[in-house]
């Protein structure tokens, strides 16, 4: 049975000064959220080492609790992906009428925010009492970009900008030449970009680096994934 007495979580997005609404959410579109719960018990640092089956007893979310919401999700007709006690999360997916009415974010709609459109919210969102205070964040329902660079170049030292390739990085720090790349992987995180997929070959030609493997964009969270 589905419930209508839902409580406002306490925290809240605010509406960006740039931000204009030009319409609403398609109620179709479809929608990834990931919920994290509390832990019973706050996790000492200082203590002993625990296993995985020893973390997930001790200072995973309470299963009763991941059950209560796994089944209220169920309820507006969302599709429990995953859901994990002992990392506390849990992955819905469906539409965005089925995640509205499940928990009723305010100021939902299509936004133009400095001539990119995205979806967005401003307000609360809303779960039942008996999980609100279970509920650290319902992520999802907001595209906005959540990470941006915060450097400042100093007027002094902008016109004697020095730039270090990776070989030269590598011989600053020591780094060891007995190693190779065989078989391995690296991964580099790119928050609110992109690559040239043009660009990036270009840059291994001129370093005469032989590729032997393949350049991938993985989505992480449901992040957007971007590739130019």
């Amino acid at each position: 049975m589905v419930t209508h007495h839902l409580q406002k979580l306490a925290r809240s997005f605010r509406p960006e000064a740039t931000a204009r609404r030009i319409g609403d959410v398609p109620a179709d579109t479809p929608i990834r959220l990931t919920i994290l719960l509390k832990p019973q018990a706050p996790l000492d640092a200082s203590g002993p080492t625990l296993s995985r089956a020893d973390y997930a007893k001790r200072h995973g979310t309470r299963q009763d609790v991941v059950d209560r919401l796994v089944a209220y999700a169920q309820s507006h007709g969302l599709t429990v992906e995953h859901a994990d006690a002992a990392t506390h999360t849990v992955k819905l997916s469906g539409s965005y009428a089925q995640a509205q009415s499940a928990f009723e974010p305010e100021g939902m709609g299509l936004y133009d925010i400095d001539g990119r459109h995205v979806i967005a919210r401003s307000g609360h969102l809303a779960v039942p009492p008996d999980l609100a205070e279970h509920v650290t964040a319902v992520m999802g329902f907001d595209q906005r970009p959540v990470a941006k660079p915060h450097f400042r170049v100093h007027p002094r030292a902008a016109a004697a900008t020095v730039s270090y390739d990776p070989a030269a990085v590598a011989v600053r720090y020591d780094f060891p030449t007995t190693v190779t790349d065989v078989n391995q992987t690296i991964a580099l995180i790119e928050l609110g970009g992109g690559y040239d997929a043009a660009q990036m070959s270009a840059y291994f030609a001129a370093k005469h680096i032989r590729r032997t493997g393949t350049l991938e964009a993985v989505s992480v969270g449901g992040a957007l994934r971007r590739a130019y």
